[in-house]
């Protein structure tokens, strides 16, 4: 079996028998991959902290016609705050989820990874929800399902933003739709144009300019709206870790 190598990060592990874990990475190399640590719940086995959720590293690999078997790692970067932080570990659990849910093995998508990897790192010193409507925005992206902004998604007609102080997103349509148009999508709903801005920002702005934005609450709320309602009208599911980030935030604010 030929001994492959890729830059990757751990998306998920699950069970395999009673001594091996399947290891589900997404590297820059050859997009997501599945791999099999052989003897990882033995006291003694080596492959243990390479393996953990969110751990950045270079792993080695055997491939052969089935899984393929770790064979050894070079941690880069572990992100133990994120797995020490329980709000910052449940928002990395969410964006790993969706790498997970929205890709397929074998899919080089070297945008995505740099994506992914840069929004773990904005969720150390960031605003938890900016840091995850930007990974959100540039995974749709990444992954040819950008919303769109600029023209009525059904007829074409241009917006400037100016002529009104909403508008109304279509989640089957990927973007706003004009006044004449809202009868296409009886599930759309209506944002607010400055929310509309900011989403815009997030997508194009220098990453670094994150740190110095300003974001109402009110506009967060809608933010969070129109992507859940986008990312899950693809997926045509739940996404299950939503539910987890809530009622972390729902202890925070109790707390």
């Amino acid at each position: 079996m030929p001994l492959m190598k890729v830059d990757a990060i751990v998306l998920r592990t699950r069970e395999l028998g009673e001594a091996d874990r399947i290891v589900t990475l997404y590297s820059k190399q050859k997009g997501k991959v599945q791999l099999v640590a052989k003897g990882v719940k033995k006291p003694k086995s080596k492959l243990v902290g390479g393996i953990l959720n969110f751990t950045h590293a270079q792993y080695w690999y055997y491939q052969g016609r089935g899984l393929g078997i770790l064979s050894q790692y070079d941690i880069h970067e572990s992100f133990q705050i994120l797995k020490s932080d329980l709000k910052k570990y449940a928002y990395a659990t969410y964006m790993a989820e969706l790498v997970q849910e929205f890709t397929l093995e074998g899919e080089e998508n070297e945008g995505l990874f740099l994506t992914f990897l840069t929004s773990l790192h904005l969720l150390k010193t960031q605003d938890l929800d900016l840091a995850t409507r930007l990974f959100e925005m540039r995974l749709l992206r990444c992954l040819g399902y950008g919303l769109s902004f600029q023209t009525c998604r059904e007829c074409e007609h241009s917006f400037d933003g100016r002529e009104q102080k909403k508008a109304f997103f279509s989640p089957a349509l990927g973007g706003i739709l004009c006044e004449r148009c809202i009868s296409k999508d009886s599930q759309g709903f209506y944002i607010s144009w400055g929310t509309v801005k900011i989403l815009i920002f997030l997508l194009k702005m220098p990453i670094e300019k994150i740190s110095v934005l300003r974001v109402s609450s009110v506009a967060k709320k809608e933010m969070e709206k129109t992507l859940h309602y986008y990312l899950t009208y693809i997926l045509e599911k739940k996404i299950k870790s939503k539910e987890f980030m809530h009622r972390i935030e729902w202890i925070d604010q109790e707390g």
